[in-house]
């Protein structure tokens, strides 16, 4: 019999020896290590960066310009970092209604990237003309093929973002329209997994995908998890809520594949903006994206200053949340206030100043004139 001592020792030296990690795609970044190239603009080669200041970095970057949407923000900085760094490919889904910086926030990290990080390319496709081959609208292998082109070349990084993936993966009663979806998802299930698999021409094993969708449709199907799951009042006993499901069970619950929800890594909801995250969309300067500001500069560059009042933002804020159509609806009332309509009449009149009053500051058949505002 082996004495204790020496099967220690053994398993210690066992534990000591680095294991190769498990490949999630091929011939991608297999040996050396692995370090994130950055661009230098000043002697146009490339450096390398910093794990903590890619992450400082990108985050500041989607705070500057994105409002909220914390948990969203570090799941796409934190696919991001595997990805290029490791080539660990994990699709993720954000799930968020109509305006809340969904697709906002995928262009402004993928701006950040096309600008920061070497060998990096993005594209971005719709999904809700995608069908199968030989029906009416484009297939997804075509539209795809388009992406990256037949060329990948081996030390690069792709990520593709599929929007209105709801779209699609949306249940229907309709068996033809249930056929058309359940083959298109086929597809795009072979494009997440990325095993072996050249559809379109495109090397999916080495492309990550972030979809994104608003799943309009899983309202009704919380309040009927709500329904089922709350506990009634009894003697001495108050009715109580339910326990909130997740995303994924509720998408399980309205029919979705679970093949397909199978694929993503992450699923994250984004928050509604609220009338504070409209007021601090409503204060970014021009550069940062804010709607105001630029189109505040667009009237300034013709020669016709925009003058707010105290209360005008606030007005406009407050309006845009009853809306509850994110910041589309901040993009709507600044049209009806300041859209190519008031420009023109401004020149033509020779007016330098247009003066935007808050809701205190109209009557009420001016406010129904200037349309909210």
């Amino acid at each position: 019999m082996r004495p204790v001592e020496d099967v220690i020792a053994e398993n210690k030296a066992k534990k000591g020896k680095a294991r190769p990690e498990k490949s999630f795609t091929r011939n991608f970044q297999a040996s050396g290590e692995s370090q994130i190239r950055r661009r230098d603009l000043e002697n146009g080669g490339y450096k390398p960066y910093p794990v903590r200041a890619f992450v400082w970095d990108l985050m500041a970057y989607l705070d500057s310009r994105v409002i909220g949407q914390q948990a969203a923000k570090k799941a796409i900085t934190g696919t991001l970092l595997q990805y290029i760094r490791h080539g660990v490919r994990q699709p993720v889904l954000l799930i968020g209604g109509t305006g809340c910086g969904k697709t906002h926030l995928i262009n402004t990290a993928a701006d950040w990237l096309l600008k920061n990080v070497a060998r990096v390319h993005f594209a971005s496709r719709n999904t809700s003309y995608l069908t199968p081959e030989g029906w009416h609208g484009e297939d997804f292998s075509e539209t795809v093929s388009h992406c990256f082109g037949d060329y990948q070349a081996p030390n690069d990084f792709y990520v593709l973002h599929l929007d209105e993936i709801d779209k699609i993966m949306m249940p229907s009663h309709n068996s033809a329209d249930e056929d058309v979806n359940a083959q298109t998802c086929s597809q795009i299930m072979n494009a997440l997994s990325g095993e072996d698999c050249r559809l379109g021409g495109v090397d999916w094993s080495r492309v990550l995908c972030i979809c994104t969708g608003a799943f309009e449709w899983l309202a009704k199907e919380r309040e009927k998890y709500a329904m089922e799951n709350r506990t009634p009042a009894g003697f001495g006993r108050a009715e109580s809520e339910a326990a909130q499901p997740t995303e994924r069970q509720l998408l399980e619950r309205a029919g979705v594949m679970k093949e397909l929800l199978g694929r993503f890594a992450s699923i994250t909801r984004l928050d509604p903006l609220d009338e504070k995250a409209m007021l601090q969309i409503l204060n970014l300067s021009a550069e940062d994206g804010g709607l105001l500001a630029t189109q505040r500069a667009l009237f300034e560059k013709e020669g016709v200053r925009v003058v707010l009042a105290p209360d005008a933002k606030e007005w406009i804020a407050a309006r845009a949340a009853v809306d509850a159509h994110g910041a589309r609806s901040i993009s709507t009332i600044l049209h009806d206030c300041l859209g190519p309509e008031q420009l023109v009449n401004a020149i033509l009149r020779g007016q330098k100043t247009i003066h935007i009053t808050g809701k205190e500051g109209l009557k009420d058949e001016q406010r129904d004139h200037i349309s909210r505002c």
